[in-house]
C-alpha cells in the first residue's frame, strides 16, 4: 500500500515544485516594475497638469459685460478729457497724473497734456461714442470735447477737439489715437 501512495506523493511534490518554479519565473523583474511605476506617475502628472490648465483657463477667462464696460470706459474717458481741457487746474492734473495715465495710456496722455493747460479755462462738454464692438480688441471710440480757452492776447474762444481712438476691452487700455483740432468758434485763426 505504501507503494501505491508513493507515486501520488511524487506527483504532489512534482506539482508543488512546478507551481513554485512557475511563481518564481513569473515574478516581474525590478526594472520592469520601476519602468511601469514611472510611466504611471508620468501619466498621473500629465492628467493633473491638464486638469489644472483647464481650471485656470476657466477661472482666468475674462467674461466681459459689454454694456457695463462701455459705461465705465465712457465715464473714465469723459472725466479724463474734461479734466485736461478745462475742468481741473494744473496742480490737480499733476496729482491725478497716474490715474489719467491708466485711463488714457502714456502716449495719448503725453500728446494731450503736451499743451499748456493754464490756457484752458472751462470744459463745456465731452461726449464719448462707441463704434463697432464686434472685435473687443480694437473698438473704435470717438471723443468730442468742447472747451473754452484764452488765446495769446487773452481773448476767450470756444473750440472743439475730436479724438478717434481704438480701445482694447480685453486689456482695458487705449491702443492708438488720432487727434483732430477743429477751428475755434468766433476766431480767424
Amino acid at each position: 500500500m505504501e507503494n501505491k501512495n508513493r507515486p501520488r506523493s511524487y506527483i504532489i511534490y512534482a506539482l508543488t515544485a512546478a507551481a513554485l518554479l512557475f511563481t518564481v519565473m513569473a515574478k516581474p523583474d525590478k526594472t520592469e516594475l520601476d519602468t511601469t511605476q514611472a510611466k504611471l506617475n508620468q501619466t498621473i502628472k500629465e492628467t493633473k497638469d491638464i486638469n489644472n490648465e483647464q481650471y485656470q483657463n476657466q477661472t482666468t477667462k475674462k467674461v466681459i459685460n459689454l454694456p457695463k464696460s462701455k459705461q465705465k470706459v465712457a465715464t473714465n474717458l469723459t472725466k479724463a478729457i474734461s479734466d485736461i481741457y478745462g475742468n481741473a487746474s494744473t496742480k490737480e492734473l499733476k496729482e491725478e497724473f497716474k490715474k489719467l495715465q491708466e485711463v488714457l495710456g502714456k502716449d495719448f496722455l503725453e500728446k494731450t497734456m503736451g499743451k499748456p493747460q493754464q490756457l484752458y479755462t472751462k470744459n463745456d462738454s465731452t461726449i464719448v461714442s462707441f463704434g463697432d464692438t464686434s472685435n473687443l480688441s480694437e473698438v473704435p471710440i470717438t471723443i468730442n470735447t468742447t472747451y473754452t480757452y484764452k488765446n495769446s492776447v487773452g481773448k476767450k474762444l470756444h473750440t472743439n477737439k475730436m479724438f478717434m481712438i481704438n480701445y482694447n476691452f480685453k486689456k482695458t487700455r487705449v491702443t492708438n489715437e488720432n487727434e483732430v483740432e477743429l477751428k475755434p468758434v468766433g476766431s480767424d485763426e
